[in-house]
């Protein structure tokens, strides 16, 4: 959902479960979503909306099978969920 140029999260009765303040959002994929405050950094929120990862990353892909593709310094490799 979108509010004020902010994006967050509702359930499918349309409550908000995580309030809009990201510009940018995935959806949830192995229990996270990649979120960005800013463009230029990326992250990952739990389903509570707790980051569990911080911004960190030029680019950050949804995890699957417990791996996500990340981008640092042009370089791409990948994180455990672990």
């Amino acid at each position: 959902m979108e509010k004020n140029a902010k994006v967050g999260y509702i359930n499918t009765e349309g409550q908000i479960e995580i309030e809009p303040e990201y510009v940018w959002a995935y959806s949830f994929s192995d229990g996270l979503a990649v979120i960005t405050y800013n463009y230029r950094q990326y992250g990952y929120i739990n389903r509570q909306g707790e980051l569990v990862i911080e911004p960190q990353f030029e680019h950050a892909q949804p995890f699957n099978e417990g791996l996500a593709a990340i981008k640092i310094r042009d370089k791409w490799g990948y994180i455990s969920r672990n």
